[in-house]
């Protein structure tokens, strides 16, 4: 009797125990891989704050696979609020320092 008893409390554990670690559990496969590679922009200026960007002491924030220099890393939390906002304010500063440039 006692071995029946042990027998069914195995089975009963290993029914309520068995799913979790079957292959079709999602949480115990492998994480997908994704192959994107990050694209750096090469930014010199900030987009956040307008000044330049110096080596060294630049923070580097990836966004839709690319890559872009920021000033300081304070100016991570303002670009992660709106980071098109961001994005195309330095389109537009770029394009002028290189109107500027061709001025000259």
């Amino acid at each position: 009797m006692k071995v029946i008893v042990s027998m069914l409390s195995v089975i009963f554990t290993l029914a309520i125990v068995g799913p979790v670690f079957s292959e079709d559990n999602a949480a115990m496969q492998a994480p997908a891989v994704t192959t994107e590679k990050t694209v750096e922009v090469g930014n010199k200026i900030c987009p956040v704050s307008g000044e330049k960007v110096v080596a060294g002491h630049e923070g580097k924030i990836e966004y839709q696979g690319k890559v872009y220099n920021l000033c300081c890393q304070m100016c991570e939390k303002d670009f992660n609020k709106d980071p098109q906002k961001y994005i195309e304010k330095l389109q537009k500063m770029e394009q002028e320092a290189a109107g500027s440039e061709q001025a000259k």
